[in-house]
């Protein structure tokens, strides 16, 4: 799991990192502008943002960040406010902790231990190829062949191991340079894809697309051979 830490000081910063487990991979995520980005670039499972006081800019922060696909944000305040919780968790904060930074320990355990599980019930899809560079692929059992193109955005997609990759990166990736006003295309062949490996390509749930942050690969791929 990736977890990320937004803290107004570095002693803040130690001490809720001293209540995550070694096996999460811990940020120290920055309190500005780019906090929305950082948080998809980290590929962050959870945000623990760190606030004394709440101000109107940060009730527009929290409703953005509560909106990126697959990042739970978790309030972190040394004082309890009970209208202040219940407005905040009206925008979609998955929860909020108000005790002194001491005495958090077992609400950061039950947060992350509660992510996990729902991390593990989460249903992945699973595809084979006979190799990454292959353009025949394994989905239910049925082999189905690719076009070129369907392969690099196919390969792109997987490359990002989970993360979302936007319009842009993935035009990029696919036509380089000349890429410039692809958009419709690119819809085509994710279109086209999609006819080939979902099981309902009207209700997608291996490519999976999110306004605002693009498109992401929920699988886990498997090769036959090198």
């Amino acid at each position: 799991m990736h977890v990320g830490i937004a803290s107004v000081n570095d002693w803040a910063l130690k001490r809720i990192q001293r209540y995550i487990p070694s096996p999460h991979k811990v940020y120290a995520v920055q309190q500005k502008d780019s906090l929305l980005q950082q948080c998809v670039d980290y590929g962050l499972d959870v945000l623990f943002y760190e606030v004394a006081y709440v101000t109107r800019s940060q009730l527009t922060i929290w409703r953005n960040i509560a909106k990126v696909p697959n990042t739970n944000l978790v309030l972190i305040s040394p004082v309890q406010n009970r209208e202040i919780e219940e407005k905040v968790l009206k925008l979609g904060v998955y929860d909020i902790i108000s005790k002194p930074l001491n005495d958090m320990g077992d609400d950061i355990q039950r947060i992350l231990n509660a992510l996990n599980k729902k991390d593990a019930l989460t249903q992945k899809y699973e595809m084979t190829m006979r190799s990454f560079h292959d353009a025949i692929v394994n989905v239910r059992g049925k082999r189905i062949s690719l076009s070129h193109t369907e392969l690099e955005l196919l390969q792109a997609l997987v490359s990002a191991k989970g993360q979302y990759v936007t319009t842009e990166q993935l035009i990029n990736k696919v036509w380089g340079a000349l890429g410039s006003g692809k958009k419709e295309d690119l819809y085509v062949y994710i279109s086209r894809l999609r006819e080939k490996v979902e099981e309902n390509p009207a209700s997608p749930q291996l490519i999976v697309s999110s306004r605002g942050f693009g498109y992401t690969f929920n699988g886990e791929v498997s090769i036959e051979r090198e």
